[in-house]
């Protein structure tokens, strides 16, 4: 009982915004990726040594594990691989670029 009346005490003291700075920490090592198309998209994403294969279905989002140092983004159309250069902390967007015919990546602006 002791236990808990201590665990409820702790939690009075925590200022009110501490769990979303927290929560900001948290997202500041993160990267949100938004797939804009009818179909699933497979990319790289390359953080130094380490690459992974992921994998967004139409129209979804995926939020990546925290990361040590920015990542790059290796996303392939028929022969040619485009290469971007990912922010830690940002969003982006994956959509068909009609002027160009590759699958193309942007950053998505505060207010967007």
């Amino acid at each position: 009982m002791k236990i808990l009346i201590s665990i409820i005490v702790l939690l009075l003291h925590i200022p009110s915004g501490e769990p979303q700075q927290i929560g900001k920490r948290l997202t500041a090592r993160s990267i949100l990726i938004y797939n804009n198309s009818n179909s699933r998209i497979s990319f790289l994403l390359v953080e130094g040594e380490k690459s992974d294969t992921i994998s967004i279905s139409a129209n979804k989002s995926w939020l990546s594990p925290s990361y040590k140092s920015n990542p790059i983004i290796k996303i392939q159309t028929q022969n040619f691989i485009s290469n971007y250069q990912l922010n830690l902390g940002n969003s982006y967007v994956i959509f068909w670029n009609e002027e160009k015919k590759i699958w193309d990546v942007g950053r998505f602006k505060k207010g967007q």
